[in-house]
């Protein structure tokens, strides 16, 4: 396992390096020589998912077992990774101009959400949702049902998916944290002076493998622990060191292999396994890569919003359609003053304006908050909708047992069961299958956004067909928008027709996950 000081890193933990035998002309030594290599690509079962079962393991236990970063987990419990680091300093989209808001008017945007039924039953959908700052923040801020993003472009979406496996990861920490100030855990167990009797007979004793070595236990004297002095640890390094011959053998203290973990440790780990199978994320969110017009309505959703005001004006009237084609969405932030003018949205008012400052450039911009007449009838709906497909079931009480099943064991239960349908193109293939993902045990969603990283990684140099066909696919889109925005909403039936059309023929479920 391995720890480090600096904060962990999200993506698949992946060797780049490869041992080559390498023997000096003037010496009997051969030297160990690390060598930069391509990395091979792992071959997939037909889901592409499933052989990442060791993976996500692997590295759940490399994130749990470093105690530094569960340190730091106490201390930085916000959302300012969103903001730190070489791979956030990136933004920028290969697909049109890409902005953003700054943190602290997004949260001014969604306190004026609130206003507006943005509350803990509520689904968010950040249209173009870049690097995935917008649904952290609302996620966050209102403490809502799920937060959900869908992002065309590729590096702009890969951003997004390692923030949101730094997040996990902060999960995990949260779950050593908990396991580790558990009222039910040993104090003894927390640190130990503990010896070995073969060591005892060498007059040394050595520390547990817990950092956290309480020198005012009662249990010790100062003579307990004499023998285990810097000092006496130094003399035995030392030892070691005086009686070897560099040109023939290796320092003995090179040839000790690492301690197993204390017995303890490993219960811990055991437990954290268990909790991070079973446990949802502190957050729901869940990020798509796929073009916005691939979508003929959102069911599920809520709440819309999006950084518009770069986009073309065929693919804002399109999320004008789909918006007013979702039965359950009744809010709108756009930053578009004129949807109701120019882009034929009805049946709507304007809840607020609330100005905004861009993030980085400071750039002053205004939120446009559009509200559908009939919202609070709506929301009822809506709610009812949501609680229907994923709330928790009613407690059955089965034959035999004293009482129901507790609320967190019918939310297990249910979580355990929880699946959605995947497409052809590898992605949820509904917007109520990406309300799924958000809502889905933090292990299955680590796999899921775990695998999209590596293939991402391992790209090979030529475009697959897969993304040849997603572009030709985008382009047959954009020329049908085209031709509706021109004809407008009331004259573009047929268009409209072969858009549904489109999306249903190239678009179909495959497979379900987890």
């Amino acid at each position: 396992m391995r720890s480090s000081s600096s904060d962990l890193s999200s993506a698949p933990t992946v060797n780049y390096r490869t041992k080559s035998s390498y023997k000096r002309s003037d010496s009997s030594l051969e030297y160990d020589i690390c060598t930069p290599v391509r990395t091979v690509k792992r071959s997939s079962p037909s889901d592409g998912i499933t052989n990442y079962v060791d993976h996500v393991e692997s590295e759940f236990y490399r994130v749990f077992s470093d105690r530094n970063a569960a340190k730091k987990f106490k201390q930085d419990n916000t959302l300012s990774f969103l903001f730190r680091g070489p791979t956030n300093d990136i933004i920028t989209s290969t697909v049109g101009m890409y902005g953003e808001i700054a943190h602290s008017s997004l949260k001014v945007v969604c306190k004026k959400m609130v206003e507006f039924g943005l509350d803990e039953k509520s689904v968010l959908l950040d249209l173009g949702s870049g690097r995935g700052v917008p649904n952290f923040v609302f996620a966050s801020g209102a403490n809502i049902f799920s937060s959900i993003g869908i992002e065309k472009c590729p590096l702009a979406y890969m951003n997004s998916v390692n923030n949101i496996c730094t997040f996990i990861a902060r999960d995990i920490k949260g779950i050593r944290t908990e396991i580790e100030e558990s009222p039910s855990r040993p104090l003894s167990d927390l640190s130990e002076c503990s010896s070995d009797r073969d060591e005892s007979e060498k007059g040394y004793k050595t520390l547990s493998n817990s950092t956290d070595y309480v020198s005012s236990s009662p249990e010790r004297t100062n003579s307990d622990c004499s023998d285990m002095s810097i000092s006496t640890q130094r003399e035995e390094d030392e030892y070691n060191i005086g009686l070897f011959n560099e040109n023939t053998e290796t320092p003995k203290r090179f040839l000790r292999a690492p301690k197993l973990p204390h017995e303890m440790d490993l219960e811990d780990l055991q437990q954290g396994l268990e909790e991070f199978k079973n446990k949802q994320p502190s957050l729901p969110i869940a990020f798509v890569n796929e073009d916005i017009i691939a979508y003929d309505a959102f069911e599920g959703v809520t709440h819309f919003y999006s950084f518009d005001i770069a986009m073309e004006r065929a693919l804002i009237n399109n999320m004008v359609y789909q918006f007013m084609n979702t039965s359950t969405a009744y809010v709108f932030g756009s930053f578009i003053s004129d949807l109701m003018v120019s882009f034929g949205l009805k049946d709507c008012f304007l809840g607020g304006k609330v100005p905004c400052r861009m993030y980085g450039s400071n750039e002053g911009k205004t939120c446009y908050i559009y509200v559908k007449n009939n919202w609070k009838k709506i929301k009822a709906q809506a709610d009812a909708k949501i609680k229907r497909v994923l709330g928790a079931s009613k407690k059955v009480k089965k034959p035999g047992e004293k009482k129901a099943p507790s609320k967190q064991e019918v939310a297990v239960a249910n979580l355990k069961k929880l699946t959605f349908d995947v497409n052809n193109f590898s992605q949820p293939y509904k917007a109520m299958d990406i309300i799924k993902l958000s809502k889905l045990p933090l292990y299955h969603q680590y796999m899921w956004y775990l695998s999209k990283l590596d293939k991402f990684y391992s790209r090979s140099v030529t475009r697959s067909y897969s993304d040849n066909l997603k572009e030709s696919l985008a382009s047959e889109r954009d020329s049908l928008i085209e031709r509706i925005a021109h004809k407008g909403f009331d004259n573009s039936q047929e268009e409209r027709t072969e858009l549904k059309t489109h999306i249903a023929t190239h678009y179909r479920k495959v497979s379900r996950f987890p």
